[in-house]
């Protein structure tokens, strides 16, 4: 984890709890998200909230924020540099997922998150995402942290990304002190 991934997790939990207020995607938080990535009120939220949480954290460090703002999932993922694709899950990075039809094609709509704990069996990760409620849905109420149960590895078929590695510059890993014996 380095100083970008941090901060963005410190802004990710203290967003957990954020609720749509006065209709479906409506709320000044959620259509103060949607505005800064060029979306009118109304439109699905997700992939915003991930954009704006990692533009506060390069705002926050004085960095500036080489990612285009989007609220696609799918094209907000596909405007990312290779490097930045992770062979498994990390904290700080994102996850994402493209549904399929029945038929296995992918169709363009999706839904995203952050990491923010790794599932110490191994058998998934803690979440943070926007646009959802407590079952999952990528259409919910609210930004919540989801568990392993709700969100299993395999959802996330779009993989793990580290978007602070779109910076051109190489950061400095965050020294945790409580992993320090």
């Amino acid at each position: 984890m380095n100083i970008l991934t941090q901060t963005a997790l410190n802004i990710a939990r203290g967003l957990v709890g954020v609720q749509e207020v006065g209709g479906n995607n409506r709320g000044t938080q959620v259509e103060g998200w949607l505005r800064r990535v060029g979306q009118p009120p109304g439109k699905s939220w997700c992939a915003a909230l991930q954009w704006c949480i990692a533009d506060d954290s390069f705002r926050k460090n004085s960095f500036p924020n080489p990612i285009r703002p989007c609220a696609s999932v799918v094209k907000l993922i596909a405007s990312l540099p290779a490097a930045c694709k992770l062979a498994g899950p990390a904290p700080g990075a994102w996850c994402a997922h493209e549904d399929v039809d029945e038929n296995g094609n992918r169709t363009g709509l999706g839904h995203m998150g952050m990491i923010d704990a790794l599932d110490p069996a191994n058998e998934g990760t803690y979440s943070i995402e926007g646009n959802t409620n407590s079952e999952g849905s990528r259409t919910g109420g609210g930004c919540w942290r989801h568990t392993p149960r709700v969100r299993p590895l395999a959802y996330w078929n779009l993989g793990f990304w580290d978007w602070s590695a779109a910076v051109p510059s190489c950061l400095p890993p965050i020294i945790d002190p409580d992993a320090i014996q």
